[in-house]
């Protein structure tokens, strides 16, 4: 993968640029040199994964283009919203998702700090499904993406809000949870989930 290698480059450039500074210092041991040029290096790297040095440069034409360049594991379902898209994935065994921004011609690396949990809760109902919600929000923009998690039961969960959104499934390859997933703009205060009859009011504001 493309971003990988990138961050591997940067991490080698500043060791170096770093342990050739230092070294000309002869009062400083050479270990001391090769460990501070080391954690230099590690923590702009670090950075560099925040903050990719690729959104300066590099405007991808698709979510998808950024999923590959981006990020490891096997992409599923991509759902659009008008500035930002959700991308479920797996790796390793385990489900993810990702939030990749759009930008005025095109979409760049989404990252940690490109979206934020604004709601979370988690309870289990009379007949032992454990459901979950997640409400992310893309950061500088009014896209939202609510996440519901039914845990454990391979039973369908009937799922609707005040916007009637269309909510879509995706039942993991791994246990017997099932995903659903919605994009909706600008949530506000007065959103409201309806699931199995259990009305649940969100307010992400």
């Amino acid at each position: 993968m493309w971003y990988s290698i990138v961050r591997i480059f940067i991490f080698i450039l500043f060791f170096l640029v770093f342990l050739i500074l230092y070294k000309r210092k002869k009062k400083i041991l050479r270990g001391t040199v090769i460990a501070f040029s080391f954690v230099v290096a590690m923590a702009l790297c670090s950075m560099s994964s925040l903050m990719p040095v690729e959104n300066l440069f590099i405007t991808f034409s698709s979510p998808q283009n950024v999923f590959n360049y981006s990020i490891m594991g096997n992409m599923g379902t991509v759902i659009e919203g008008k500035d930002s898209a959700l991308i479920l994935y797996s790796y390793r065994g385990s489900e993810s998702y990702s939030v990749i921004p759009k930008a005025k011609n095109g979409w760049k690396i989404g990252t940690y700090l490109s979206y934020e949990e604004v709601f979370a809760k988690t309870w289990q109902n009379g007949d032992e499904k454990i459901h979950m919600i997640r409400v992310y929000e893309c950061k500088h923009t009014n896209d939202y993406y609510v996440v519901i998690h039914n845990f454990f039961s391979k039973n369908p969960i009937n799922i609707s809000d005040n916007r009637n959104s269309l909510f879509q499934k995706n039942k993991s390859s791994i246990d017997p949870s099932t995903t659903y997933y919605s994009y909706v703009y600008n949530i506000g205060q007065d959103y409201e989930l309806t699931i199995d009859g259990e009305i649940i009011h969100i307010n992400a504001r």
